[in-house]
């Protein structure tokens, strides 16, 4: 199945690959990192959306960004009050 979907928001635009199932949240951390959480886990892009890599199999629903120029810190929520956090360098 391809998937040909775009967005465009006031950060910028991005366009999904192949490989990246359906997402329930999508978030841009800055300039070029982009955060995306769905049942099938929680995936990062490093290149604007051009490529995902799945650094997560646990779903959640939606998350919210906290970032500054060197870390990110995003906390997840999903299903029965599960929550989560992740840090990333940038």
């Amino acid at each position: 199945r391809n998937r040909t979907d775009s967005t465009h928001t006031l950060a910028g635009s991005w366009e999904v690959g192949n490989q990246l199932p359906y997402m329930s949240c999508v978030q841009w951390v800055n300039e070029k990192t982009l955060v995306a959480c769905g049942l099938n886990g929680v995936f990062v892009s490093s290149n604007s959306g051009t490529s995902w890599e799945q650094i997560s199999t646990i779903g959640f629903h939606t998350m919210a960004v906290a970032s500054n120029k060197k870390n990110a810190t995003i906390y997840l929520a999903g299903g029965s009050g599960k929550v989560g956090k992740l840090l990333l360098k940038l």
